[in-house]
């Protein structure tokens, strides 16, 4: 009796110690779960905040590029855009607290880079390559990879085969059609459009991640600084706002404001930034004024697509980044956003065109507007694209 007592004794006491066990493990097992829900949830809220942050930022770029148009109208001046503007949209925004959270918000001209949508002029019945921003994308390009003169014209090549019709369209010297993209692995179509991103050329044979991104030890932005896809639909450029590789670029294709066209010189486009950073240019007609090496019956003359034809002094299209921070999170917005200008030509244009090229448009400007697009207050704003960056 006395050994069974003492076994039941022991039995009795491992099946506490294995229910003390089994509960330990089931109270550690729910602590555990509480923290990580806990956890997530705060994150969550932090997520939340910094988004809201980020959008709080693009409002207040989207107001601050407001009040830069009432500016001008309301003192009767030149619509122009340049780093220097009264009211200072191109400097940037400081770190500001909302709440809990902190925001900032940048804005970036897209007129000042060259379009790569404009590359096809696409008015014509059938399109074709424009040569003048063929030449300033290949010398772009050209500079960029250290005078690698046939890589550049394989990727400019590539970049016109990417944005024309069809497969039916004579293929470039260097380009690729659906044949090429559909052998790859995975297979994907050629475009055969506008490009909707900037991204997209990371998609287009020969483009590689170290050409996009660029050398940080050199010196080179990533190419979303230099190009764009939401930019002047017939191809010309802000000169008060475009950096100086863009308008070495566009001098080299002899519609910039040097006198030596077919030469990307990068020391007279840094000489034209620094002077244009200084003192914007106000209308086209200063372009042949201030242009080296013309005569004085130049300077007096018209601008045609060989003296400045390929600029401008004020934009439409403007690139925001909302940055909203709580801890360690953040979040960015980037919103490209048209902004209709003041000009009625150009409002009209904007109406139609909403910052991307026309097609087959053969008819003058107000020809194939509706009746209430003329008579009817337009937006001042137009948000075209819009992504969240986590």
């Amino acid at each position: 009796m006395r050994t069974n007592r003492g076994h039941k004794k022991g039995v009795a006491l491992i099946l506490a110690l294995l229910f003390i066990a089994l509960l330990t493990v089931i109270v550690i097992e729910f602590s555990y779960e509480s923290q990580v829900e806990a956890s997530f949830a705060t994150n969550q809220g932090s997520d939340f905040q910094a988004y809201l942050a980020a959008k709080s930022a693009v409002a207040r770029a989207i107001g601050l590029l407001a009040t830069d148009l009432a500016d001008t109208e309301l003192n009767g001046e030149p619509e122009m855009d340049s780093m220097i503007d009264p009211i200072p949209w191109a400097q940037g925004q400081p770190f500001e607290p909302l709440n809990d959270a902190t925001m900032r918000a940048s804005i970036s001209d897209e007129y000042g880079k060259i379009n790569l949508n404009a590359l096809l002029d696409t008015s014509l019945d059938t399109p074709k390559p424009r040569d003048n921003l063929r030449i300033a994308l290949e010398e772009f390009f050209i500079y960029r990879m250290e005078d690698s003169e046939d890589a550049a014209k394989k990727i400019v090549d590539c970049i016109i085969d990417w944005l024309d019709y069809n497969d039916d369209d004579d293929e470039e010297d260097e380009g690729a059609e659906n044949d090429y993209y559909s052998s790859l692995d995975p297979p994907f179509a050629c475009k055969n459009g506008p490009m909707d991103s900037i991204e997209e050329l990371l998609l287009i044979k020969h483009m590689t991640p170290e050409i996009y991104f660029g050398d940080p030890d050199k010196e080179q932005l990533p190419l979303s600084e230099y190009l764009t896809v939401h930019g002047d639909w017939q191809g010309r450029v802000n000169i008060n706002t475009a950096r100086e590789e863009v308008i070495a670029a566009m001098n080299a294709a002899g519609v910039g404001i040097s006198g030596a066209p077919g030469v990307f010189d990068i020391e007279e486009a840094r000489a034209i930034r620094e002077q244009v950073l200084n003192e914007p240019y106000t209308d086209a007609s200063q372009f042949n004024r201030r242009r080296p090496g013309t005569t004085e019956g130049e300077k007096e003359g018209e601008i045609s697509m060989e003296a400045g034809g390929g600029l401008r002094v004020n934009s439409n299209m403007f690139r925001i980044y909302g940055d909203g921070m709580l801890e360690d999170i953040m979040v960015r917005i980037e919103a490209y956003v048209w902004r209709t200008p003041l000009t009625p030509e150009e409002e009209q244009e904007g109406i139609r065109n909403q910052g991307n090229p026309p097609v087959n448009q053969n008819v003058p400007i107000t020809g194939d507007i509706p009746m209430e697009a003329t008579t009817q207050p337009s937006e001042k704003f137009r948000i075209l694209d819009w992504r969240v960056i986590r």
